[in-house]
């Protein structure tokens, strides 16, 4: 479990107890992200020797919730994280240190690599590493040449990858054209075949000596490993040896079953690897002509639909299209399916029918979402970055539909891909009767429950790493009252209830929910003496107590509420503004008040006629008279004590 911040004394960092960070000079770059030297924490102590990181993570794009089971993760091949927690406003993860550049800074000096080197002292080892995080049900998602290492007697030592959303910082050239397709956040932690796939464009940059395709955006490397192939794509005109081309066309292949298994690559590496023969896509001898694009194939179809819904999809209605892919593809099957699932949508087919309809194209692509490539199992991460940025929260409704329509599942089993247990979850927890019915609240809220070290997003903490209830109270603890309009913002509070759900079934409104909730935190949590949150929510809690009838009742009510708060006690706080039977108890009495002195006045007003009767009667009335005036002074003392 991630800890909370504690500085020693000579101004270090301790993260989880066990590594003391000193953030001081200047950072180093260490699997995309800007790290500082850490020692363990025991005083003098140098622990086992090995040189130790600590990472900071980014605030909007945090690692995945898989994160512990990285941790300490043995095998001499891997450069596994040691521990994390949040400290000094920072989220880190402590790893152990490369021993010097990477392999893509070296790769000048170095120059290429022999075929018998790259299956020896790359695939071989990688693979090996990689059968022990498959074995997990991980997947690694980092594999690059700025992530390897060459360590002591030439042993290579690759970096983390689950420092933040897998696949995060991996170049289009080192993924697969079917995750390139994707937005960085939107790629997932995919399958053990996507980290052969960038296993391969490691070996083939090390035997060829560069960067490849260097110069070209990402959306360029996918284009051209769309039209010409990975291997070809890559390579160029480069000539390579009879076996690394046979190995290389199966890891690079664009459907992962075709690509060679890690167990086969860790046995054998270069030798007798056997790659399983797929049948390749179908091309049509006489393409498809549609306005400035040449379609060759069902796949190419949906890449061009996707590219102008509202155009691409109106020309796929044409007879001409459905008989190019029934004649010219020789898919008569596809093309009837087609017609059925268009026969029976509108004219603009909802997202549901378009997801359908390009699954159905392209089985090997991602799933397609209103404009959106994304990975199902890609939500957390998209959640993430969707919901950190300031006033695009309209722009991440399109994720919660996907979440609640059930899309996810229905493209998984239209493609041959179950659907991710943890996004099953998710749309568990977002079934959930106590859930707000706000769509914005219902997305901040979802965003936290899939990204557990998500930092808060809340402009309040902006620069700092919030991520747990207690540090959320901490750092509130640690503010002066302001002129903030509300107690606790939307993602404060969305943090809140995520990360502890049974607050959703506090039914309070305004300020009393979120002084409830706030002391529930601290209860839970056994955090004592807020004295400086407290301080901040006296002035609120002032407010609500305003209303409570008898300015006596409410002096003392006022004096239990200054003491709690001096305690820094939020309970007590909350059972000082929310006595629901002692309120409802003074304002019945208050009720009760002013209808009797209401009866009073109405009384005297009466015996002030009744003295129309003679001497003996106006007597007799005035008498009555001063006497309910009396009584109706004695119950205005009263009101006054009652307000």
């Amino acid at each position: 479990m991630a800890r909370q911040q504690q500085e020693t004394a000579d101004g270090g960092i301790l993260v989880g107890n066990h590594h003391r960070v000193l953030p001081s000079g200047a950072s180093v770059a260490f699997a995309g992200l800007d790290a500082w030297p850490a020692l363990p924490a025991v005083a003098g102590g140098e622990g086992d020797g090995r040189r130790l990181l600590a990472v900071r993570t980014l605030r909007h794009a945090p690692p995945s919730r898989s994160l512990p089971s990285f941790i300490e993760l043995m095998h001499p091949t891997l450069l596994a994280p040691q521990a994390f927690g949040g400290a000094s406003g920072h989220f880190w993860v402590v790893c152990e240190a490369p021993p010097g550049p990477s392999l893509a800074e070296q790769l000048a000096e170095t120059g290429p690599w022999p075929e018998q080197m790259v299956s020896e002292r790359l695939l071989k080892p990688v693979a090996q590493a990689l059968q022990r995080l498959h074995m997990l049900g991980l997947t690694h998602r980092g594999i690059r040449l700025s992530n390897l290492f060459l360590g002591e007697n030439g042993r290579l030592l690759l970096g983390p990858g689950c420092l933040a959303p897998p696949a995060f910082f991996q170049p289009a050239r080192s993924e697969s054209p079917y995750v390139g397709l994707c937005d960085p956040e939107a790629r997932g932690a995919g399958i053990a075949a996507d980290d052969v796939y960038a296993l391969g464009v490691a070996a083939l940059e090390l035997f060829l000596g560069r960067e490849l395709l260097a110069g070209l955006d990402d959306g360029a490397v996918v284009d051209r490993k769309f039209e010409q192939g990975s291997l070809a794509a890559l390579a160029g005109d480069e000539a390579l040896p009879l076996r690394l081309t046979g190995l290389l066309r199966g890891m690079l292949s664009h459907d992962p079953r075709a690509r060679p298994t890690v167990d086969a690559l860790a046995a054998n590496g270069l030798q007798s690897v056997r790659i399983r023969a797929t049948r390749l896509p179908a091309v049509a001898s006489r393409p498809l002509q549609l306005g400035a694009s040449t379609i060759r194939s069902a796949a190419e179809l949906a890449r061009h639909l996707s590219r102008d819904l509202e155009v691409g999809l109106a020309q796929i209605r044409h007879p001409a299209v459905t008989g190019w892919i029934r004649r010219g593809l020789e898919q008569p099957d596809l093309a009837h399916r087609l017609d059925e699932l268009l026969a029976g949508s509108d004219a603009r087919p909802d997202p549901a029918t378009t997801a359908r309809l390009l699954a159905m194209l392209d089985p090997l692509a991602p799933l397609f979402w209103q404009k959106r490539w994304l990975w199902p199992d890609a939500l957390p991460g998209c959640l993430a970055i969707a919901t950190s940025k300031p006033g695009q929260l309209a722009a991440a409704l399109p994720l919660l539909e996907l979440l609640s329509s059930g899309v996810t599942r229905s493209w998984g089993e239209a493609v041959d891909r179950a659907e991710p247990p943890r996004i099953e979850e998710l749309r568990r927890r977002l079934d959930d009767r106590r859930m707000p019915r706000a769509n914005a609240d219902r997305l901040r809220i979802l965003a936290y429950l899939a990204n557990p070290y998500l930092a808060c997003s809340s402009p309040r903490t902006a620069g700092v790493h919030v991520f747990e209830p207690v540090a959320l109270l901490l750092f509130l603890d640690a503010q002066e009252a302001g002129g903030d309009a509300e107690l606790l913002d939307d993602d404060m509070r969305a943090l809140l209830l995520a990360r502890m759900p049974f607050l959703m079934a506090i039914r309070e409104t305004g300020t009393v929910r979120d002084i409830a909730v706030l002391a529930a935190v601290q209860a839970e949590r056994n955090q004592k003496q807020l004295r400086g949150l407290a301080a901040l929510l006296l002035p609120w809690a002032h407010v609500v107590l305003a209303e409570w009838p008898g300015a006596a009742r409410r002096g003392a009510r006022q004096a239990l509420l200054q003491a709690a708060a001096e305690a820094g006690d939020l309970e007590a706080m909350l059972a000082a503004i929310r006595d629901e039977t002692a309120l409802e108890a003074d304002r019945a009495a208050q009720a009760a008040a002013i209808a009797t002195i209401a009866a009073l006045k109405a009384s005297r007003e009466q015996l002030g006629t009744a003295g129309d009767g003679g001497p003996q009667m106006r007597e007799m009335a005035n008498d009555l008279a001063q006497g309910v005036a009396v009584l109706a002074l004695m119950l205005s003392l009263v009101m006054r004590v009652l307000g």
